[in-house]
């Protein structure tokens, strides 16, 4: 985490494919791999990769409230999923 970020990808793809693209791009420096999350994650597939429900978790477990989450999706199926649980 950096001045107090931290992201996360949360993806309806595979993990294990995932990280290559990441690495291949220069960005995994950004992402410790226990923030990635594919539907081959087992705290994914627990919530039936429902991403909402595993972004409620993560927020829990970090004590966040709404307004210091912040969600960007290309599914406006998954973002209704996550109405409520952050902005």
């Amino acid at each position: 985490c950096t001045v107090g970020i931290h992201l996360y990808i949360i993806s309806i793809g595979l993990k294990r494919c995932i990280l290559p693209h990441l690495e291949a791009v220069g960005l995994l420096q950004y992402f410790p791999a226990s923030n990635i999350f594919g539907q081959d994650s087992p705290e994914l597939r627990a919530h039936k990769c429902l991403k909402g429900k595993l972004i409620v978790q993560i927020m829990e477990a970090h004590a966040w409230r709404f307004e210091h989450v912040l969600y960007v999706d290309d599914s406006v199926r998954h973002i209704e999923g996550a109405q409520g649980v952050c902005r």
